[in-house]
């Protein structure tokens, strides 16, 4: 009598090109940041142009309370706005390491170079 053996050998997902890799990387980065500092931006807006930080909106039934959920309005558009910059720079930086790599320089100065490379390009949209 065969027993099923306990433990299966799950199957290993095919590998992301390094490039995939490095632009999924990045653009998560780029979005988990901006949604986590777009409330702090919008705060230090309203402050420094004099408005109260929490206002409270008019809407067809009348006033509604101010709620933490008005500081992220448009933050869907800002970080929706960071991918082309994120889809350039990691593309710029991981084409330019790859391309310095094969030179006999130090491995800070390549990173330091692709990282120039990666900010000029994504100048560009940003």
């Amino acid at each position: 009598c065969h027993s099923a053996p306990l433990l299966r050998v799950a199957r290993r997902p095919p590998r992301m090109h390094p490039l995939a890799t490095e632009i999924t990387a990045g653009i998560t980065a780029g979005a988990a940041k901006t949604l986590a500092f777009y409330p702090l931006d919008t705060l230090v807006t309203r402050r420094e142009v004099g408005r109260p930080l929490l206002v409270p909106r008019e809407t067809l039934e009348g006033a509604r309370p101010a709620a933490i959920r008005d500081v992220y309005a448009g933050s869907v558009l800002a970080t929706l706005g960071m991918l082309p910059y994120a889809l350039l720079f990691h593309t710029a930086f991981y084409l330019c390491e790859a391309a310095l790599a094969r030179f006999a320089i130090s491995a800070a100065l390549v990173k330091v170079c692709a990282g120039t490379c990666g900010a000029v390009a994504a100048a560009a949209v940003g």
